[in-house]
């Protein structure tokens, strides 16, 4: 084999060994826990908080805002977001228990005044994403494609920033892998604005 055989052999070792390695980093944090019984698109899995933070940042957030956090399990989008921020938010929860450990930290960091905890599916016809300027996603890859045309019924300009998973087919304002100092590891993190920009 020739000099330049073996270095394209090595080549294409090492990028299939980065394509293996980049989905394990976006995957380390969806574990066996993801998919719980009775709900199979659910995920409930909390995010970091060196995420969270990052991600309103990355948002942009203010005192005007309206963050609506989809899927919001223990509510820390939401309470990071009152509590840092001053801006008001509402989580949207299916799993009743979840919904309810939500409302007790909404009461505990002392922002009921700001934020309200909804108990309903989000794909549910009655669940309206205009007011909202702001939208926070932990949702598995199919989840965010199936909320395109909810997003796309959102105000112009407003931000929508997801935890590990993309939206095929939409192009991202930003994308970026941020080192999460308290958890040690990295992570993807993904920003748009509306109107959604679609890559064909």
């Amino acid at each position: 084999m020739s000099r330049r055989a073996k270095l394209r052999v090595v080549f294409y070792f090492l990028f299939a060994v980065a394509l293996v390695g980049g989905w394990y980093g976006t995957m380390w944090w969806v574990e066996r826990d993801v998919r719980p019984p009775g709900h199979v698109d659910v995920v409930f899995k909390e995010t970091p908080q060196d995420a969270v933070e990052k991600m309103l940042e990355m948002a942009r957030v203010g005192k005007d805002d309206v963050v609506y956090d989809l899927g919001c399990g223990d509510a820390r989008f939401l309470i990071t977001a009152a509590k840092k921020y001053g801006c008001s938010g509402v989580g949207y929860e299916i799993q009743p228990h979840v919904a309810a450990l939500a409302r007790e930290k909404v009461a505990e960091a002392g922002v009921g005044n700001l934020v309200e905890i909804r108990e309903s599916d989000i794909f549910d016809s009655s669940v309206d994403l205009r007011p909202a300027t702001v939208l926070t996603l932990f949702l598995l890859p199919e989840l965010n494609v199936k909320l395109i045309p909810k997003i796309q019924q959102m105000r112009p300009g407003c931000r929508v920033v997801s935890f590990l998973f993309d939206m095929e087919g939409v192009k991202p304002k930003e994308s970026i892998i941020y080192y999460m100092p308290n958890v040690k590891r990295d992570c993807r993190l993904h920003l748009w604005e509306t109107p959604l920009e679609f890559t064909r």
